[in-house]
């Protein structure tokens, strides 16, 4: 009985073998085969159940995988890969509950085995809970110290748990322990950006762009990044990139190269894009005020006072494109009007140069107490030729 027993064994333990050597090339029905010789012979052979369930499983066979993942575990019930598999199993089911379950189990039973509390956490960050996604990270990172992957989900973690800090801190220990990972340049980028620290930023997305996987939201945040630090340049390019490269539609893009080129003194390319901008989107008055401000550059005050004129149809309570049109109309000494555009500009968005223009009005109006008032606020507001003025006609 007992060379019986060993030479029974043998004979599956070969079949087994030469099952896993077809599953590892591929021949995954040559496989299920051997398997089910070995089940048939040794019902008890848990890893040819399991591995037979991972065969189906790979042909979509789902009945007959989820059975042979049960039968492993009825055979072996501290079986923690068989857990493993038949929550994966689950994942692909929809039927996250039942796969939570068995990670649990799978934990449970090996507490130092890393795939269960990585694809438990996968579940916490798709249902929102992110605190306990950063604890499962950070049992793999306890486990596995030097991994960059890990320190990656869970700065990911760390940034949707709006942690900015520890976000910060895990991507920076990410590409610490590799220097290519890409992805963490760009989300340490994002952060950096939100925070306000536009020259950190920038070098990040330079990082991820560097590093070939460049693509349009990244070339996107640069843009943003350096039009924020007044770079015009350098963002007009990126925008360029995403105009001809990607073939972008958006509005915004050719709004900002746009307010780019007026910025570095290409007022026909301003219009231009500014016009497309306006083609893009004919409800944002924003492209309208800057295609004024282009026009006004040109010496087309015509130009102008139409789009300043289209800007507060839009939006009438745009403070800006009230004191641009009045500052115009100013200059053509239609006072009337332009003290009407400036009232509504302070009352809007109150600036210095609006409360020194209505300051000058009043003046000339013979309101010596009125224009005192603007010229002061003005003047505490830091504007040079306020502080003068009011020096020489106010006590």
């Amino acid at each position: 009985m007992l060379l019986f027993n060993e030479v029974f064994g043998q004979t599956a333990n070969d079949m087994y073998d030469s099952a896993v050597a077809k599953m590892k090339r591929g021949d995954i029905n040559g496989a299920i085969v051997l398997y089910t010789k070995v089940v048939v012979q040794s019902p008890y052979y848990y890893d040819a159940w399991l591995d037979r369930g991972r065969c189906y499983d790979t042909l979509n066979k789902t009945d007959l995988a989820l059975a042979d993942y049960k039968m492993a575990i009825q055979k072996k019930p501290d079986y923690y890969q068989a857990f493993y598999y038949r929550g994966n199993f689950y994942v692909n089911q929809n039927d996250d509950k039942s796969a939570m379950a068995d990670y649990t189990s799978a934990i449970t039973i090996k507490p130092k085995f890393i795939p269960p509390y990585l694809r438990r956490a996968e579940i916490y960050v798709r249902e929102g809970k992110y605190k306990l996604a950063i604890a499962d990270y950070t049992s793999c990172i306890t486990l596995k110290p030097d991994s960059a992957r890990y320190y990656y989900l869970r700065g990911y973690a760390d940034m949707k748990y709006q942690k900015s800090d520890l976000a910060i801190s895990d991507f920076s220990k990410t590409i610490q322990l590799n220097k290519n990972y890409a992805n963490a340049y760009y989300y340490r980028g994002l952060l950096n950006d939100s925070l306000l620290k536009t020259t950190e930023a920038i070098k990040d997305f330079t990082a991820a762009i560097d590093l070939k996987i460049a693509d349009e939201k990244i070339y996107s945040s640069r843009a943003k990044a350096y039009l924020t630090s007044e770079k015009y340049k350098e963002a007009a390019a990126d925008y360029t990139v995403l105009i001809t490269t990607y073939k972008s539609k958006e509005a915004k893009d050719f709004l900002n190269r746009g307010i780019c080129y007026d910025n570095l003194g290409n007022y026909d390319l301003a219009i231009k894009d500014l016009t497309k901008a306006i083609t893009l989107n004919s409800k944002d008055e924003t492209p309208y005020i800057y295609r004024a401000l282009a026009n006004e550059k040109l010496k087309k005050t015509t130009g102008a006072i139409a789009d300043y004129n289209k800007a507060i149809t839009i939006n009438p309570n745009n403070g800006l494109a009230y004191e641009k049109r009045g500052s115009l109309y100013f200059d053509q000494k239609k006072y009337t009007l332009a003290l009407d555009d400036l009232n509504n500009a302070i009352k809007f968005k109150p600036t210095a140069e609006a409360y020194y223009l209505r300051g000058a009005i009043k003046d000339m109006n013979k309101d010596t107490a009125g224009a005192c008032a603007d010229l002061k606020t003005a003047a505490q507001m830091g504007l040079k030729e306020a502080i003068e003025q009011s020096a020489k006609i106010c006590n």
